[in-house]
């Protein structure tokens, strides 16, 4: 009788044994794919930040190209590329007279830059 009750006992720990490592290896990979899972959706959230960034920097390229291509088509008008040399680089027609407005809300009788404290006075 000893000996079955103590070959119970050692077969009762074994399957007690058994069913310990059985819980902690499920346990493990509970964790382990809960922290991987959440790994993966962290590197997907920043991957999907990043490509939306670089798309925003695309659409800004694309239409900086699409404004040039704009202007490149402007220039093949001739009014459009006279106006440009007149603003831009300060060409005129054969006959003008260049004119220069140097400051229009200036009062009269008093000097053009009278309201500017750093111009240089030559008279003081």
């Amino acid at each position: 009788m000893a000996g079955i009750i103590h070959r119970r006992i050692k077969r009762n720990s074994r399957v007690h044994l058994r069913r310990v490592l059985m819980l902690a290896a499920g346990f493990f990979c509970i964790f382990y794919f809960i922290f991987s899972f959440g790994k993966l959706h962290y590197i997907n959230y920043i991957e999907g930040r990043r490509l939306a960034e670089v798309k925003q920097e695309k659409r800004q390229w694309i239409q900086k190209r699409d404004s040039l291509l704009e202007e490149k088509k402007n220039f093949l008008n001739i009014d459009y590329l006279k106006g440009y040399a007149r603003k831009k680089l300060f060409l005129m027609e054969p006959r003008e007279v260049p004119i220069r407005v140097i400051n229009p809300s200036h009062k009269d009788g008093e000097p053009a830059d009278a309201g500017n404290k750093n111009a240089a006075h030559p008279e003081r």
